[in-house]
């Protein structure tokens, strides 16, 4: 009788002291745990990168060589060229799972409560949360690229292109035996030279300028009021801008968008990432080139973590792995130089942190952060 006892209190001890699950690492996961088990994923952070330049084109005036002669501008370029700057930068987040990062539960008495988000990401286990869908993510990049056969200068003058002379040609004619020449005179259209279309718009600016001058000073006999004179002051201007550009040049500003995708990987506390060469004129991606400006992506974390558990693939005895995640500080280079910086969590770049499935009774709460997959609850 006592032996039965015996018998039936050993039993007893070893069915409590069964595991209720453990967890098993992808790569080391056999059949019978892919059969039994429920697979799922730590998350690892993805960065995209949108980057947004300001390309500014500048073609010069057709009077540009007259500018100083005829306006006293000095210094007018003569030749087409571009030039360029960053407009803007921003850095968005996303979580994924990480393929290196990824587990089988397996259940030994009963199939625990799992939940996962659509991405096979853990989330907890035998309690829910609510967890946010993430929005499709949206790019609209206008076209802003100028035409090579754009006119850029329609209005050139308010005179006519062609002036009119008077060609005199001569006719002989005998008259009562005398010899005469009479004049005949042709009215002929001829095109002006540049010089004087130059002249024309140079004098025009100086009316604008004296009539704007007039307004200002309040010295016109019939002044209208404040209201309308401002306006009227508005419009000489701009006209007055529009017929400097015919000397000084016209600079058309075109939009250019260009679209990254990090992955930082795990084990390096500092990692950089060439994004590519900008060209230093016109802002394309190019080859290797000695003036172009190489665009880069560095992501750090200020100190490694430190862990004294080996990794999951070497542990035997584990009822949950989780990460211990980390800040990381991302700084968008242009020559070395930071442009840009921001900091974000980067879970793949912490550690592991493993629980161990002794310690795991059925009844067990486990809430699971599904961006950065580290421990938030235990009850």
């Amino acid at each position: 009788m006592r032996r039965i006892v015996a018998i039936t209190l050993m039993a007893f001890v070893l069915v409590s002291c069964q595991k209720n699950w453990y967890v098993v690492s992808d790569k080391d996961a056999e059949d019978k745990h892919r059969a039994e088990g429920i697979m799922y994923s730590l998350p690892r952070t993805v960065l995209d990168v949108d980057l947004t330049l300001n390309v500014y084109h500048y073609t010069p005036g057709p009077f540009s060589q007259f500018a100083d002669s005829y306006l006293n501008i000095s210094g007018v370029e003569q030749k087409k060229r571009s030039f360029w700057e960053i407009d803007a930068v921003k850095i968005y987040e996303n979580s994924e799972p990480d393929p290196s990062a990824s587990f089988w539960l397996v259940p030994n008495k009963q199939v625990p409560s799992v939940q996962l988000t659509d991405l096979g990401i853990l989330s907890g286990i035998n309690t829910f949360q609510a967890i946010e869908t993430p929005n499709p993510v949206e790019r609209f990049y206008p076209v802003s690229k100028i035409l090579p056969n754009d006119i850029l200068f329609t209005d050139l003058g308010v005179k006519r292109n062609k002036y009119e002379v008077i060609d005199t040609t001569w006719r002989v004619i005998e008259r009562d035996s005398v010899i005469k020449r009479i004049p005949v005179y042709k009215s002929v259209e001829r095109e002006k030279e540049w010089h004087h279309k130059a002249q024309d718009a140079a004098n025009f600016i100086i009316k604008i300028r004296k009539r704007r001058f007039k307004l200002e000073a309040a010295i016109e006999e019939q002044q209208a009021d404040g209201e309308g004179v401002g306006i009227m002051i508005e419009k000489l201007e701009a006209l007055e801008r529009e017929y400097i550009e015919l000397f000084i040049g016209k600079t058309e500003v075109e939009k250019r968008y260009y679209h990254f995708k990090v992955v930082p990987e795990s084990g390096n506390s500092s990692q950089i990432f060439f994004l590519g060469n900008l060209d230093i004129e016109t802002g394309d991606f190019v080859e290797d080139e000695p003036q172009a400006h190489s665009l880069k992506l560095k992501v750090e974390t200020p100190s490694q973590l430190s862990s004294n558990q080996p990794s999951p693939e070497k542990l035997t005895d584990i009822g949950l792995v989780s990460r211990q995640s980390v800040v990381a500080n991302c700084s968008l280079l242009l020559n070395d130089k930071i442009v840009y910086e921001k900091s974000t969590m980067m879970p793949q770049m912490g550690v592991f942190r493993t629980l161990s499935s002794k310690v795991i009774s059925e009844d067990i709460k486990i809430l699971i952060n599904p961006k950065t997959g580290s421990l938030q609850m235990i009850e």
